[in-house]
């Protein structure tokens, strides 16, 4: 709020911007710093959403690996079974 203040009170109040022209601080200067502010702002708040989107993701991402695990340990039992009578299918599949 500080640095917006800042721009906001050099861009609205001509005494203030006198002043701030003196010690080279241009209305242009105030526009660009007005400009990185609001850059900054959304950057912020993109952070925020992706701080505040990242467990949910963690969560859906842990559950699809447990999933996957599962089906894995499935497909292997069932690969076992196939291939029970032949231990070089087992060992190139590697099930043994």
């Amino acid at each position: 709020p500080n640095a917006r203040n800042f721009v906001t009170n050099g861009q609205t109040n001509a005494v203030y911007l006198e002043k701030l022209q003196r010690r080279g601080v241009t209305a242009a200067k105030l526009e660009a710093l007005g400009a990185a502010l609001d850059q900054l702002v959304a950057a912020n708040l993109a952070q925020d959403a992706a701080i505040k989107a990242a467990p949910a993701a963690t969560a859906r991402r842990v559950a699809d690996v447990d999933a996957l695990k599962t089906w894995l340990t499935e497909y292997h039992a069932f690969l076992r079974v196939q291939f029970k009578d032949d231990a070089a299918a087992r060992g190139r599949l590697l099930l043994d």
